[in-house]
């Protein structure tokens, strides 16, 4: 079993980002599985790296995101739930499509 260092908080970091729970994160990753994972496995500095890629796949971010030592900040503007306000903002709407907007 090959372990990886990761920086555990941007797990966390995710689990707000998507506004999703501890159980519904473990209720997705071990889904399909024989013998399920525990978070006690998921949320520690160093864990398997074939958990790590069940991670992955509930977040697709890629593997190297894990290892980043630094810990990302939560802004508004972060948040998925609000990109698409965000994209709005930035691109010139004609009068039509302003219109139906609001």
């Amino acid at each position: 079993m090959e372990l990886v260092s990761i920086n555990k908080e941007r797990i966390k970091y995710l689990l707000s980002l998507y506004k999703m729970t501890v159980d519904e994160f473990m209720r997705v990753a071990t889904k399909d599985l024989k013998k399920p994972f525990k978070w006690e496995d998921v949320y520690r500095d160093r864990i398997p790296l074939n958990i790590l890629k069940r991670v992955d796949r509930v977040f697709q971010k890629g593997l190297f995101y894990y290892a980043d030592p630094a810990t990302p900040e939560k802004k508004k503007s972060t948040s998925v739930f609000f990109q698409k306000d965000d994209i709005w903002n930035r691109i010139e709407l004609g009068l039509k499509a302003k219109s139906k907007r609001v």
